[in-house]
């Protein structure tokens, strides 16, 4: 009998082995959540396995056999098992940690709420015998119907609940009425009897590129139940946008994002949120949610291919609502899942929902909003014209390119500093031994060590020094040894060896902070404003709130402000999601947004490269951006 055997940590699980699979398949398919970052294009070097007693075939098509006490590391994502039998042990840092540390707050801008679900109970007159009409037009009747300036819609699933639910309450019943289209309204949800008292339950959504945040509400008060988030499972294929676009090449593929996407991560979330609030998903009367243009297309199942091409054309930036099940969302029967409406191909409806969340419209201005994830989008609202743009960071601040770069889960480091005497001061997230840093902690890493001279502008080691600190390591690279610096030693690291950054890996931090800074500056001067001039820098995200601002201006990746002046919302996303569900002006707030919206394509920017490329220095290669407190000083 064939039969894999796949063990990570202390579980083992034994299944049938599949001809022709890669081990990276096998693992996620004995449920383990192998962090494929790069696609399995084996570039990231994140899925290292050990493969134990069996036959294999590489990348390259040469067959090997690993003998029965013995273990060869290899790339889950490149090697193909050829033998009946085999043994795949994976190591817990090549697993995507699920119980990650996912910023899930978010802040709501003061003013009334006015809900844009409705409940009413309702008495439906008796059927008259000699009388033609059905238990809908009775309902309809009740309701207000036409007269009372809506047309009332009914989905197939509520009509077949409703000759029980007219029973079941001896002709009362309480019904959900929701906004459809125009002046229609639609019936979301009926119940026996007076449901005036029951929760109104609804589902707001942040979809973004790495991580998912779901919040569960009574629509009635606007009170939060409950709230959940994960890894967007995507990233199992993909790790951003650009790579997720590529893996697109056919149907098969879009469907098989849209899986990951709704059945591996919204539905278990919806069903976590549910079961901690004691409600059932069959409750949920509406579901809004807000991301960029490309994770809206894979959750729909419509194929982004365009949006990766000039002039990057999304197949649709303003959706209608649609039924929340043909989505394949599982909530109730007429609940509609309602999206935030997109800018551009890469502005989506996450910065929509930002600027709307942030008020920024209503700002004397000039105002910028930056949203630092996957995606470095931003918005500059100045003498009453908004302009938007976004850039490629790519995932660098999220631990992709980065040796021991990782997402913010229990092991990350999320904080660090240099002592006078060059040791590291440094926070762990979890009670756990350090297994390598987050994003905050690769922007401190980078901010201290320029700080104490470590690194030069050029992003280069002062060997000596890191010599005489006990510090060096010539870490082996693709090309032979490169210079690094141990940030943990083995004996305090929560991994066999040493936790270090290498040159190379400051590189690439400096190609996603230059992105957002050139970006910035460039959006900036082509509105003839100066960053010393703005009133106001918004960051929005849930990578936002873990950023120290002294830090990030240290290394170039902000303008240097004073502090009060930033101004952190958070998850603006899940923010504006939530107001599509509480506030019935926030629909016409989003499209008056979209409408308005100047895309910037910095790309044809000729000054955005010459930025770009200043801003791969530390922190600028401009001196005049950043004031004198923030240059080297010696330790």
């Amino acid at each position: 009998m064939k039969q894999a055997v796949i063990t990570a940590g202390e579980r083992v699980v034994r299944l049938p082995a599949a001809v022709g699979a890669t081990v990276a398949e096998v693992v996620f398919a004995a449920g383990f959540a192998l962090d494929t970052a790069c696609g399995g294009r084996g570039v990231c070097r994140r899925c290292l396995v050990w493969l134990g007693e069996g036959e294999y075939e590489g990348a390259d098509g040469l067959r090997f056999r690993v003998g029965e006490d013995e273990e060869r590391e290899a790339l889950g994502c490149q090697v193909r098992p050829l033998s009946e039998r085999f043994r795949v042990r994976v190591p817990d840092e090549s697993l995507i940690e699920q119980e990650a540390q996912i910023h899930e707050d978010y802040v709501l801008p003061p003013g009334e709420r006015k809900p844009r679900l409705l409940r009413r109970t309702l008495r439906l007159r008796e059927p008259v015998l000699g009388r033609a009409e059905s238990d809908h037009e009775r309902l309809v009747s009740a309701i207000g119907g036409p007269a009372g300036g809506h047309d009332i819609g009914c989905g197939i699933e509520i009509l077949r609940r409703l000759p029980a639910a007219i029973a079941g309450g001896g002709g009362t019943i309480s019904v959900t009425l929701a906004p459809a289209e125009g002046n229609r309204r639609l019936i979301a949800d009926i119940r026996a009897g007076d449901g005036g008292t029951d929760p109104l339950p609804a589902i707001a959504v942040d979809i973004g590129t790495t991580t998912v945040v779901c919040a569960l509400l009574d629509v009635r008060d606007g009170r939060l139940l409950a709230c959940a988030s994960r890894y967007n499972q995507q990233t199992r294929k993909a790790d951003d946008v650009a790579s997720r676009i590529s893996y697109c090449r056919g149907p098969e593929e879009v469907e098989w994002m849209r899986r990951l996407i709704v059945e591996e991560t919204l539905n278990p979330l919806l069903h976590e949120v549910c079961e901690s609030s004691g409600l059932a998903p069959a409750n949920i009367v509406r579901v809004a949610a807000a991301g960029n243009t490309v994770m809206m297309h894979l959750l729909l199942g419509l194929s982004p291919a365009n949006i990766g091409m000039i002039p990057f054309t999304p197949v649709v930036r303003r959706p209608p609502p649609f039924p929340a099940r043909a989505v394949g969302l599982d909530v109730g029967a007429g609940a509609l899942l309602d999206l935030v409406p997109a800018i551009s191909g890469y502005v989506g409806g996450d910065i929509t929902a930002d600027v709307y969340a942030a008020r920024l419209l209503a700002s004397e201005g000039p105002s910028l909003l930056v949203d630092i994830g996957t995606n470095g989008e931003m918005a500059l609202w100045r003498n009453g014209r908004l302009r938007v743009a976004a850039t490629a960071a790519g995932p660098a601040f999220e631990g992709a390119g980065v040796r021991y770069g990782c997402r913010a889960a229990a092991g990350a480091i999320e904080r660090f500093r240099w002592r006078e005497d060059l040791t590291a001061d440094y926070k762990v997230i979890g009670p756990r031994a350090p297994n390598g840093l987050c994003g905050s902690g690769l922007i401190d890493f980078l901010a201290e060590s320029f700080r104490v001279g470590l690194l030069n502008e050029m992003g280069r080691f002062d060997v000596d020094r890191l010599r005489a600190a006990g510090r060096y390591l010539a870490a082996p690279g693709p090309r032979g040894p490169v210079h690094a610096c141990v940030v943990v030693t083995e004996e305090e690291s929560g991994i066999k060896g040493p936790i270090y950054i290498t040159e190379a890996d400051v590189a690439e931090l400096l190609k996603a902070k230059a992105a957002v800074f050139a970006g910035i500056r460039t959006l900036l001067e082509i509105d003839g404003g100066r960053a010393e001039d703005l009133r106001e820098l918004v960051l929005a995200g849930g990578f936002a709130p873990h950023i120290a601002p002294e830090q990030a201006v240290r290394i170039g990746l902000l303008p240097a402000l004073p502090l009060e002046r930033i101004r952190v919302i958070g998850n603006g996303a899940l923010a504006g999601a939530v107001l599509f569900l509480l506030d019935e002006d926030a629909e016409q707030g989003f499209l008056h947004i979209t409408e308005q919206a100047e895309t910037v394509e910095l790309n044809l920017v000729p000054q955005f490269a010459s930025y770009y490329a200043d801003a791969l220095l530390l922190p600028n290669a401009d001196p005049s951006l950043f004031p004198a407190f923030l240059a080297p000083v010696s330790v």
